[in-house]
Parts: structure tokens; sequence; C-alpha cells
């Protein structure tokens, strides 16, 4: 998002961010939705989680909003980097046990006939 946002116009990599983070808490409100009409979410651990984000970003905005753009720019470029090259590594490169990709066979169900992402599966 941080990257489209950049061609935005905006003065600063703080007003981007704020942008985006603006958008981030909209989208995700309106994802949230089903699923507490579907009452499938364990507030014991979304309250606590939800808390942690808000002091979480809170205090992210404020230390990056002392440390110059070309560090905050080169700070958010590693760590997309970083998490790329993790899930790219789990999803092509890690193995199963018969020497498979680990997401072979994600789409296909288990010798009980449920798919291994299924919730039914509990």
């Amino acid at each position: 998002m941080l990257a489209v946002l950049a061609f935005s116009g905006l003065p600063n990599l703080n007003a981007q961010n704020a942008i985006k983070n603006v958008l981030a808490v909209a989208i995700n409100g309106v994802a949230l939705v089903p699923f507490v009409i579907a009452r499938i979410v364990d507030w014991r651990f979304a309250v606590p989680m939800a808390v942690l984000a808000l002091a979480g970003g809170y205090c992210g905005a404020r230390l990056f909003r002392q440390v110059s753009q070309p560090v905050s720019r080169a700070v958010i470029i590693a760590i997309g980097v970083g998490m790329t090259t993790v899930f790219f590594a789990r999803s092509f490169l890690m193995k199963d046990d018969g020497g498979r990709s680990a997401l072979a066979g994600a789409n296909e169900p288990n010798s009980k006939g449920k798919f291994p992402c299924s919730s039914t599966d509990q």
C-alpha cells in the first residue's frame, strides 16, 4: 500500500503511512464483520491483540517520526524483502516428509475425506 501511496503526491512518508493506517483499519473492520456475525471470534485473544496492535502502531509512529525518511524507507524495504523471502521459502522450498512442497496437497482431502485447512477437522 505504501508503494502505491508513494505516487499519490502526499508530502512525506509519515502522511503516506497515516493514510495507509486509516485504510488498513477500514479494510480490516469490514473484514471483521462476517466473523463477528458468524460468532467465530475468540474475544479472549482478539481484544488483547487489538489493544497491543494499537499500542504498537502508536509507538511505531512516534519512533518513525524521529527517524529520517531515507532510513525509514530502508527499514520498510528491508522488512518487506525479509518477509517475502520467508514466505517464499516456506511456500516453495520447504518440503514435507514425502518430499513434496509444503503447499502440495493443501487442496486435497486427507484419508478421512476432509481438507487439511478445513475448520470442520476439529
